[in-house]
């Protein structure tokens, strides 16, 4: 039985197949479009701070996985749309010059491994002493304990 593919679900099938390649070689996985949007799961969190399209494309990543995987397995029509296979494309050479995701939140990690200070509060500055008031508080020690030794003397 089978479903007849179209040319933009042919298309479709060989872009996803690309990038399902080059994220297999990447995250040295088996399985490389599941791969990346496991690890993209894991830190969501940290993603979204380093990538401002990090929740849009963990979205789309998982959409078009999902279509392939129709395509694949059931008889069922995807609805694949040429901004799919633009999307699939895009992704890959986002992926080849380290402009995706994972690779932005790997260089936001790194920045903050070289540049800790943001990460931890400032320390007060070492508060010097001023030699004009230790000068004082000493003559005032001395003073009183002067004062103390006389009063000893005399009640003798």
């Amino acid at each position: 039985m089978g479903k007849h593919m179209n040319d933009l679900e042919i298309e479709f099938l060989e872009e996803y197949k690309a990038l399902d390649i080059l994220l297999k070689d990447v995250l040295s996985s088996d399985s490389g479009v599941t791969s990346y949007i496991n690890k993209m799961s894991e830190s969501y969190g940290q993603g979204m701070q380093a990538d401002p399209d990090w929740a849009a494309a963990f979205k789309r990543l998982k959409t078009v996985r999902h279509k392939r995987n129709i395509l694949s397995h059931e008889d069922d029509d995807p609805g694949v749309v040429e901004d799919d296979i633009d999307f699939v494309c895009t992704f890959r050479e986002r992926v080849l010059s380290h402009r995706d995701p994972l690779a932005l939140l790997r260089k936001s990690k790194r920045k903050k491994r070289n540049n800790p200070s943001k990460d931890y509060v400032k320390k007060e500055p070492e508060k010097k002493s001023n030699p004009l008031f230790t000068a004082i508080l000493i003559s005032v020690i001395l003073v009183v304990l002067g004062f103390i030794v006389w009063m000893y003397r005399k009640s003798l």
